[in-house]
């Protein structure tokens, strides 16, 4: 794989992946840390909190799994994952992503994600707007989720992106497990500047456009999306969405729609699509980065 880098993410590897491709390896393993990033990251934690208050989003230190290393070989993607929560995010990918310059990567939280773009029964991708009342609000998202420690093992007892999908699509959409009759993993993307993981699924929908986008409408009473947005999918038609409403796009939601137009179109699509959304330059602005 060549090295793919845009002005938000940064591609690590790209499949297809199938369920039984992805192995996951637990490690009870914290991040490195000292005195002078803890309190870095309880100033973040601090104004995350206060900020909250004010705009009445939620905000919550729940468990999380964070990323220590990835490797892809002949029988597929390889995730090595250790313990972090939403504080730690907050404080380090988000807030203060120099501590890797500083200090080094692994000592950033870089909490992994696992982000569907859907597809449904017509042929068509159906983008959420995030609701203002939850992070990145007014911005287009995929469903996604963070891969937590507990409640979405898979057979091995370990935590499971695939069931994590599943389980967003549920809680967020209604969808059912019934109704996804294609969930395939399309690789793994770093956020720029502060490294957070987010490994990127494909669910192909026994579901029309319009009860897709009526899912998406009934999610807006659960404060998580306000809006749908449908996009053909079809090569030219993602590739001038994405490049030309890519400040809608959250990160994740970029790099998301971008594995997938790689997977399901080639890597002269993919050469297109990462020269359309321009190359890194930092700082890039805060809040995009959602999982």
């Amino acid at each position: 794989m060549g090295s793919y880098e845009t002005r938000e993410f940064r591609l690590t590897a790209i499949g297809p992946f199938a369920e039984s491709q992805v192995c996951v390896e637990w490690r009870d393993e914290p991040r490195p840390t000292n005195s002078e990033i803890e309190a870095l990251i309880a100033g973040a934690w601090d104004r995350r909190v206060e900020q909250s208050r004010r705009t009445g989003t939620l905000c919550f230190p729940g468990l999380l799994c964070r990323l220590i290393e990835s490797r892809v070989d002949d029988r597929g993607l390889h995730l090595v994952l250790g313990p972090t929560d939403y504080r730690d995010m907050v404080g380090t990918c988000e807030s203060h992503p120099e501590i890797a310059e500083r200090f080094g990567e692994d000592h950033l939280a870089a909490a992994l994600a696992a982000c569907a773009v859907l597809v449904s029964s017509d042929g068509d991708i159906v983008l959420g707007r995030r609701s203002p009342r939850v992070a990145a609000g007014g911005l287009l998202h995929v469903c996604a989720g963070h891969v937590e420690p507990k409640g979405h093992e898979g057979e091995t007892g370990l935590p499971s992106p695939f069931r994590t999908v599943r389980a967003e699509a549920e809680e967020e959409l209604g969808i059912v497990p019934s109704q996804m009759h294609g969930l395939v993993c399309n690789g793994l993307a770093r956020i720029l500047p502060g490294l957070k993981a987010e490994l990127s699924f494909t669910a192909a929908l026994d579901l029309g456009t319009g009860a897709l986008t009526r899912g998406f409408r009934h999610g807006a009473e659960d404060n998580e999306h306000c809006e749908a947005v449908v996009v053909p999918n079809r090569p030219e038609d993602l590739l001038d969405f994405l490049s030309g409403r890519q400040h809608e796009i959250t990160s994740a939601g970029q790099s998301s729609l971008t594995l997938h137009g790689a997977v399901a179109f080639g890597q002269d699509w993919l050469e297109r699509a990462v020269a359309a959304l321009g190359k890194w330059q930092p700082p890039s602005p805060p809040g995009r980065g959602l999982g």
